[in-house]
């Protein structure tokens, strides 16, 4: 201001001309005037540097002031309206731990020149969905199960890991897929990779390994009257539908070795192997058939 006033006021060095005019209506006389406006060395110099970004990798990460004038003249100071500073404020390299704009103010005391300067960081906390599932039960039928994660985030970018505190993991620990072999409870970690960050889905398998029980009435004995007979486990149990499968190495089956009641003929070992339906559970037992063949005396 005051360009055309005996003082003015600049703001940058440089080279100012004054004119002086003298006009009296007859006569224009002029005379000039020069002077230098030199910067202050010591005026502040702001710079500010951001290499990370806040993620779950990497909570806190600091600002690098590195650039800005240093000495025992200048302070600094660090603001944000919408970030978290944790520590640092007054240095050229403060910890901070949430996105946003951070401003520093660099003051030189000697001669009161302030500078500033702001830079922003940037905040990827992205939660990955988990998801647990499984087949369905252990038992004698399906000794192995899948437990499977999908409905979790897939992609190149995610990573998983099965874990077990009282279960056994088979296969595919790192797989979106894992096979387990026993009752527990089962935890998918789900990672994005990008920022670190984490999240966890857990599955309970449950175990049905109780095998039926077998239950034979104790058969007659062959004698010279009758040798054969049927033989009668109607009374085996389980927790779902039963099938029976009847052998022998020195006796004779007649019919239904594939029931609960067969007809045998004659003394001799009989087993029965009980399978129970609901989990392929099996149960065994051996039925000995004596024989009363002694011929009056």
């Amino acid at each position: 201001s005051g360009v055309t006033d005996p003082i003015a006021y600049v703001d940058q060095a440089g080279d100012y001309t004054l004119t002086v005019t003298y006009n009296d209506g007859f006569a224009v006389c002029q005379d000039l005037a020069f002077i230098t406006v030199l910067d202050d060395p010591n005026f502040p110099l702001a710079f500010a540097e951001v290499f990370d970004e806040v993620n779950c990798l990497n909570p806190t990460i600091e600002i690098d002031g590195t650039g800005s004038s240093e000495g025992s003249e200048f302070d600094y100071q660090w603001t944000t309206s919408n970030g978290n500073i944790v520590s640092g404020g007054t240095t050229l390299f403060p910890e901070v731990d949430a996105g946003g704009t951070y401003d520093l103010l660099v003051t030189n005391t000697d001669n009161g020149c302030t500078a500033e300067v702001s830079v922003t960081v940037e905040e990827n906390l992205e939660i990955p969905d988990a998801e647990a599932a499984s087949d369905g039960d252990v038992d004698c039928i399906n000794d192995i199960i899948n437990v499977d994660g999908t409905g979790s985030s897939e992609g190149s970018d995610y990573s998983y890991q099965w874990t077990t505190f009282d279960g056994n993991i088979v296969s595919g620990e790192f797989d979106l897929m894992a096979e387990v072999d026993e009752s527990g409870t089962y935890t998918i970690i789900v990672t994005n990779d990008l920022n670190g960050c984490t999240n966890t889905a857990e599955i309970f398998v449950d175990e049905d390994l109780t095998a039926p029980t077998v239950e034979v009435e104790t058969p007659p004995d062959a004698d010279c009257i009758s040798s054969e007979m049927d033989l009668d486990a109607t009374n085996s149990s389980g927790n779902g539908n039963l099938s029976a499968e009847w052998s022998t190495d020195d006796g004779i089956i007649v019919s239904g070795d594939l029931t609960l009641t067969p007809t045998i003929d004659g003394a001799g070992t009989y087993t029965i192997i009980i399978t129970d339906d609901s989990n392929g559970c099996t149960a065994t037992q051996d039925v000995i058939v004596d024989e009363n063949l002694t011929p009056p005396e």
